[in-house]
């Protein structure tokens, strides 16, 4: 593998081509398809090794769009109703924004045992000439300095304090967030869900408060009710995405709640299209933000079949497409899945099984 984005450009443009070649033969069967699915690893991959890219997108990103382009425009030869979607984006950020270290600064996290962290190395390293201070005076000192001197402002007081009493100064912070007393906090260590990263609530009471926090650090937050629906949404958890420069990450209570430094990664916002036959959709009765679990229930409804009784999204999935809930069938789904997997499961033992006994090509015989 060349390991040059010009390079791997080159590969990721003639996987795409194998996958033009596909839809084209299925093209020319001149056969009727209920449901075409065609799954592309790209510009994700493709990003995730050379970030460089979004640098050069005309050079470098251009070319994998165009082909992208092309094979949607052979799709909808193919089929009537075409659904477009990518799990998520991808951009470059300003800054890292430390959400436990937000809500800690605001009394809303509790923190767990202590622990000593360094701030500040002196020439001493005698345990004589230690000063600890306490993590508690961090959000008082946090409420009177404004943000862009206060890291400034600790560096000077900690290097006065070193020249004066040639002390090392520490921190007692906790390592850990105490779970159960805190209001709202993000698990340390957390990935992004597939709507953003989670921030847990047990006290739903600082929801509206936790948002409007996190806002003012240019990240986007919404209580789940306001992204999903369905019997199992949430009731204590609020999602952060991602804001125009900012991107979130759970911190510590002791992390600096703001730190710049570029970063490439994945935005929690892709790309949905959907073109279905004779439907004709006010751009106002479609929600700015639509879940992923919009595709599901839209798909069953092209194809005719059934909905789930429990799936996410299919009240907005019926409103898209002007039918109402008695106008469709619905269905168990789950029970028939878990017993599928197990004709599966039953399959590949009878399958180990015979190959064990008979050997590969007798089985295939």
């Amino acid at each position: 593998r060349l390991n040059t984005a010009e390079g791997l450009r080159e590969i990721a443009l003639k996987i795409l081509d194998a996958h033009m070649a596909a839809v084209e033969r299925i093209a020319n069967l001149e056969r009727d398809y209920d449901y075409v699915w065609l799954y592309i690893g790209f510009p994700d991959n493709y990003l995730h090794r050379c970030p460089e890219a979004l640098n050069a997108p005309d050079k470098l990103l251009k070319p994998i769009f165009v082909k992208l382009n092309q094979l949607i425009k052979k799709a909808t030869e193919i089929a009537e109703n075409i659904m477009v979607v990518s799990d998520h984006g991808f951009g470059q950020f300003k800054r890292i924004v430390r959400v436990n270290r937000i809500l800690y600064d605001h009394g809303l996290i509790e923190p767990g045992k202590g622990g000593i962290i360094e701030i500040h190395e002196a020439e001493s390293s005698s345990k004589k000439n230690i000063i600890r201070l306490h993590p508690k005076i961090i959000p008082h000192v946090h409420k009177i300095l404004h943000p862009t001197i206060r890291k400034l402002a600790r560096r000077i007081l900690l290097k006065i304090i070193q020249k004066a009493l040639h002390k090392r100064v520490m921190i007692s912070a906790p390592p850990c967030i105490d779970e159960q007393k805190s209001k709202a906090f993000m698990p340390v260590g957390s990935s992004p869900a597939k709507i953003g990263y989670v921030i847990l609530l047990n006290d739903y009471s600082v929801a509206e408060r936790v948002i409007k926090i996190l806002e003012d650090f240019d990240l986007k937050v919404y209580k789940a009710e306001d992204l999903l629906s369905g019997p199992y949404v949430p009731k204590n958890i609020v999602f952060v995405l991602e804001g125009e420069e900012s991107s979130p990450t759970a911190g510590t209570t002791y992390s600096d709640p703001i730190e710049k430094s570029p970063i490439v990664t994945h935005r929690r916002y892709g790309v949905f299209i959907a073109k279905l036959e004779d439907q004709i959709i006010a751009r106002k009765e479609v929600p700015e933000i639509l879940p992923n679990t919009i595709v599901a229930p839209l798909t069953l409804l092209r194809l005719n079949a059934p909905l789930g009784v429990e799936m996410d999204s299919a009240d907005l999935a019926l409103r898209l497409c002007n039918k109402g809930p008695h106008e469709i069938k619905y269905l168990k789904y789950q029970p028939l899945w878990i017993s599928y997997k197990r004709v599966l499961l039953l399959r590949n033992r009878v399958r180990a099984r015979g190959k064990s006994l008979f050997g590969e090509s007798r089985l295939e015989t």
